[in-house]
């Protein structure tokens, strides 16, 4: 049986969007360690790409291997922001001030615009910028 090029695309596709979500999983993992609670600091994931590039989905897949009372939110906060230091502002200092969302442990903040992404990964340790698409 051929694999038609549709198909191909799609095995591709679903490759790349299952690597975002254990990212993502992990990056939050991570977030939880006894050295942020301590702080009380928190770990912020930011998914960045334009638009259709996999954040939603992503966001998703992984909340389908997440148990019921641990699963993400997508915030758009800062979707559309084109400049880091104003889009790190709006982002919660401590993690008591993170947003809360109904039946979720977690929040990830999706951006738009790519640049922005890598200002934030570059200027800011506690952001961790996962790229949907080559930055």
């Amino acid at each position: 049986m051929k694999i038609t090029d549709y198909e191909l695309h799609i095995r591709k596709e679903r490759k790349k969007l299952d690597a975002i979500s254990n990212r993502i999983i992990n990056e939050l993992t991570l977030g939880e360690s006894d050295v942020y609670r301590m702080c009380n600091a928190t770990l912020i994931v930011v998914l960045c790409g334009k638009s259709g590039s996999g954040k939603t989905r992503s966001i998703e897949i992984a909340n389908d291997r997440l148990p019921k009372n641990r699963k993400i939110a997508e915030c758009h906060d800062i979707f559309d922001y084109k400049d880091a230091k104003a889009a790190f502002e709006v982002l919660p200092a401590r993690y008591d001030d993170a947003p809360k969302y109904h039946d979720c442990e977690y929040v990830v903040y999706s951006l738009l615009d790519t640049e922005t992404g890598k200002a934030m990964a570059a200027n800011y340790p506690i952001v961790k910028v996962i790229f949907c698409e080559n930055p």
